[in-house]
């Protein structure tokens, strides 16, 4: 797979979402996967490859799905302005597309944290009332 396969790949998996954002997998001047090379790039960088051409398999679906992550994000900066808008008995609710997205985004992706604790989800050594639970250290 290339950046540009990849790039016109995650165009059709956000369809209409990136439609209506103006967004296209062609080639602008220093954008050569348009509006997707910095996602790419930026999950290329999390997973330290320099072209998807030296990719595993596990790496290439660690990188599709960490630009697509990086989609969702930029999708929910671009809405971030939309308001609601109503006019001649005709009503627009573009706030609700931010809610929508992050939806979309953990129905594909999951829940995914790096480096955080989630609070609310059952862990192992998670308690709500105390944290992280300390592993236990015998002096033996």
């Amino acid at each position: 797979m290339t950046e540009i396969e990849l790039a016109q790949r995650l165009h059709r998996d956000l369809g209409a979402l990136a439609t209506d954002a103006g967004w296209s997998a062609e080639a602008t001047s220093g954008q050569a996967e348009g509006h997707y090379t910095d996602p790419i790039a930026d999950a290329k960088e999390d997973i330290e490859l320099d072209t998807l051409a030296d990719a595993t398999a596990r790496e290439l679906k660690a990188i599709r799905r960490g630009a697509l992550g990086y989609c969702f994000d930029r999708l929910l900066a671009h809405y971030a302005q939309a308001i609601d808008t109503s006019s001649d008995g005709q009503g627009n609710s573009y706030s609700q597309i931010s809610a929508n997205i992050e939806r979309a985004r953990v129905a594909i992706l999951g829940r995914v944290a790096k480096g955080a604790n989630l609070r609310g989800y059952p862990k192992r050594d998670y308690t709500a009332e105390f944290g992280n639970a300390e592993t236990p250290t015998t002096d033996e």
